[in-house]
């Protein structure tokens, strides 16, 4: 961002702060267009603003399926960390809001579809391609983790894709926040910090996707994100998972206990793309590659060609097709993500069902008292609200 801009979001936040928005939005603010995607607490809309003419997408979630007090902290950790962040290979946050049965997050329209989508279509990407959109992952982690952000469900249905074909990651549903980033220390206390992070036991993700280590349900850390760029660079290259199975519980049995396998002759993955793969992959979480930050990645022979400074200024010859574009299909499916209580010895007995424990239930009281500052407006979209809040400030 440069010095004048600074100075602008600085003095605009300033004025702000003395004159608030002058109305919550609210969802006659919207004109519906058509469903993007479909999850298990919602669905996803392309909304056009009324006044502007500007598309957004709208993850709009029934309060009915918020049964647990763990699925309503899920959105609300969505909500707090969508409007924090600002990063050009992250999706934004325009506004939420909630009405007398809905929560809705609007955020920016990604037109281009998912990597989801453009892997069921041309089922293996160039090496070029790939190695493009990995490197854009790496930069959006390398900003997630810098503010204690671990994603948690990173796959291809999460990593968008713009209409000039970069990469936009979505999807923090299942987020955590942890400490703002730590020096890593090779040889000291700093490491065990980083990989045993969240010690609550709480399995969350996409089974194909997810590290052994959440999976056993022991501490965790931002780790956890790179071994699931591992999985993706693999089934960019590949074409498929190397972990799948028509079981639950066999997926996750074989993510903790089974070696990747390779394809051959033709199908052959480059030499420097196997052994960047391979050590994301690595079960140990101390030992695998990113642990000690993002440059460990960056400084990996796979990504010697990449200029990593302009990203975003770089041609890739190659742009989503017309007919993706409006084909965005599982842009928030969370119909294979899993979020649960579940401890070492249970990957043998895991069912897919979760039981709600008395504690856990959602209250009316309980949820009002959580959502009362639900609404908020982000700085990036003041020329939607003559005068919107700082990022900050909330509505109530």
């Amino acid at each position: 961002m440069e010095l004048q801009d600074k100075l602008e979001k600085v003095l605009h936040e300033t004025r702000a702060a003395w004159n608030p928005p002058i109305k919550k939005p609210e969802m006659s603010d919207f004109e519906i267009m058509n469903t993007i995607g479909n999850g298990g607490f919602g669905t996803v809309k392309v909304v056009t603003h009324s006044d502007t003419g500007q598309k957004f997408a709208m993850k709009i979630i029934d309060r009915q399926t918020l049964t647990r007090k763990i699925d309503v902290k899920h959105v609300l950790m969505e909500r707090d960390i969508l409007t924090f962040i600002d990063n050009p290979f992250i999706v934004s946050l325009f506004c939420a809001f909630v009405t007398q049965t809905e929560l809705c997050i609007v955020m920016e329209h990604v037109a281009g579809g998912s990597c989801g989508t453009l892997l069921n279509q041309v089922k293996v990407l160039p090496v070029n391609i790939a190695r493009f959109y990995t490197a854009e992952v790496v930069l959006a982690l390398e900003y997630l983790h810098s503010f204690g952000i671990l994603h948690g469900d990173l796959k291809p249905e999460n990593l968008l894709l713009t209409y000039t074909g970069h990469i936009k990651v979505a999807d923090f549903g299942l987020s955590r926040i942890g400490p703002v980033k730590i020096t890593a220390d090779i040889n000291g206390e700093h490491i065990l910090n980083i990989v045993q992070e969240f010690t609550d036991g709480l399995v969350v993700g996409t089974p194909m996707y997810t590290a052994p280590e959440m999976i056993l349900g022991i501490s965790y850390g931002k780790p956890a994100d790179w071994w699931s760029v591992g999985i993706i660079l693999y089934e960019f290259l590949v074409g498929s998972c190397p972990y799948r199975g028509y079981r639950f519980k066999d997926v996750l049995y074989d993510v903790v206990t089974k070696d990747i396998t390779w394809p051959q002759k033709k199908r052959a993955v480059p030499a420097d793309a196997q052994d960047l793969i391979t050590t994301l992959l690595n079960t140990d979480a101390i030992s695998r590659l990113g642990t000690r930050g993002a440059i460990e990645l960056k400084l990996h022979p796979f990504f010697q060609d990449v200029e990593w400074y302009n990203l975003l200024d770089q041609d890739l010859a190659f742009y989503p097709q017309e007919d993706q574009r409006n084909l965005v299909l599982n842009y928030e499916d969370q119909s294979d993500t899993y979020s649960e209580s579940c401890y070492t010895d249970s990957i043998n007995d895991t069912t897919d069902e979760y039981s709600t424990s008395d504690e856990d239930e959602v209250t009316d009281d309980w949820f009002t008292f959580e959502l009362q500052y639900f609404c908020s407006v982000p700085y990036r979209f003041k020329e939607v609200y003559g005068s919107p809040s700082p990022l900050s400030y909330t509505l109530g």
